[in-house]
C-alpha cells in the first residue's frame, strides 16, 4: 500500500462499556487477537496475522456513545486543533493515551473525529486486507460545510463522483483518494448524527452480516454497489461500522497512486 504519512486517516478505535463483551464480539465476527497489556487507561489493541489493525477503549463518562472513531496522523496536534477550531470544529475532549497522543475533535458539521501524533504513533499496519480497515467515509446533511472543513483543516480536495441518483465525494490529499463523503438523505433517522462511518474489507459480506446477528449485533441486508458487497453492522453495545467485500477492480485500485477507483 502507498500511505501519505501525515493528514488522512490511519488509525480507528472502538469506545465500549464492556471491553470483554466487545472483544468477543469482534475477535469471533473477525478472527482479531487482543493485545493483552492494558495501555494507559485500559487502552488496547486488535491485531490481525501479526498486525496491528484497530484499537478499543473503555467509556468513561466521556461525551461519547459506543462507537467507532475514525483518527487522522498530523505532526503538530496545537497546530491542528487551532486550524479545526478556526473552521468551526471544538476539541472534544484528550483521551488519556500519551504515548499516542490522542484528541478526540467534532468537526464543523458536529461529526467526531480524531488526530494523533505521528512521531509518537504510527496507525494500523495493515489496510484493505480481510478484515483490516479499507476505507472511512464522512456521512453528514451538510455535505457542502463537511468538504469544506477538511478542505481548510487537512488541504483535502473534494472530487464528486456520480452513483446513480446519489453523489459520492473523494477526498483528495495529492493524487491519492484518503476518504470519501455522503450525503445522508431522508432514510436516514434524524436521530442518526453526522459521523464518520469506518469500513473494514471482507471476503464474504453476506456470511459476516449472518455471523454479527448471530453474536447478538444487528446486520442490514448486504447490497451489491459500483465498490463490491456490503453491509451495515451494528454490534451488540451500538456501535456501527460497515464491511465490504470489495470487487478485483476495487482492490486492483487500491494498489495504485491515486487508491481509488474513478
Amino acid at each position: 500500500m502507498i500511505h501519505y504519512p501525515l493528514r488522512i486517516p490511519l488509525w480507528v478505535d472502538l469506545v465500549s462499556p464492556d471491553i470483554d463483551a466487545s472483544i468477543a464480539f469482534y475477535s469471533d465476527l473477525f478472527g482479531w487477537e487482543v493485545s493483552q497489556a492494558e495501555q494507559t487507561n485500559g487502552y488496547r489493541t486488535f491485531s490481525s496475522g501479526g498486525k496491528i489493525v484497530a484499537g478499543i477503549r473503555p467509556l468513561q463518562g466521556e461525551p461519547l456513545s459506543p462507537q467507532w472513531t475514525t483518527y487522522l496522523s498530523t505532526d503538530d496536534t496545537a497546530q491542528t486543533v487551532s486550524r479545526a477550531e478556526a473552521a468551526g470544529g471544538k476539541v472534544l475532549m484528550e483521551t488519556g493515551i500519551s504515548e499516542m497522543g490522542m484528541i478526540l475533535l467534532q468537526d464543523e458539521v458536529s461529526a467526531v473525529f480524531g488526530i494523533f501524533q505521528n512521531d509518537l504513533f504510527s496507525g494500523a499496519q495493515a489496510f484493505n486486507q480481510p478484515v483490516s480497515l479499507t476505507f472511512n467515509i464522512l456521512m453528514t446533511r451538510e455535505p457542502l460545510a463537511g468538504k469544506h472543513f477538511y478542505s481548510e483543516v487537512f488541504g483535502w480536495e473534494p472530487l464528486d463522483r456520480k452513483m446513480g441518483s446519489l453523489t459520492f465525494t473523494y477526498f483528495f490529499h495529492g493524487v491519492r483518494g484518503v476518504a470519501g463523503l455522503m450525503a445522508m438523505n431522508e432514510q436516514w433517522s434524524q436521530a442518526v448524527p453526522s459521523h464518520w462511518q469506518v469500513s473494514f474489507a471482507v471476503e464474504d459480506a453476506d456470511v459476516l452480516a449472518l455471523r454479527a446477528i448471530e453474536l447478538g449485533g444487528k446486520a442490514q441486508p448486504p447490497i451489491t454497489t459500483t465498490f463490491g458487497r456490503s453491509a451495515l453492522i451494528t454490534d451488540p453495545h451500538g456501535a456501527t461500522f460497515s464491511i465490504s467485500q470489495q470487487t478485483p477492480q476495487v482492490r486492483a485500485a487500491a494498489q495504485t497512486p491515486e487508491g481509488v477507483l474513478l
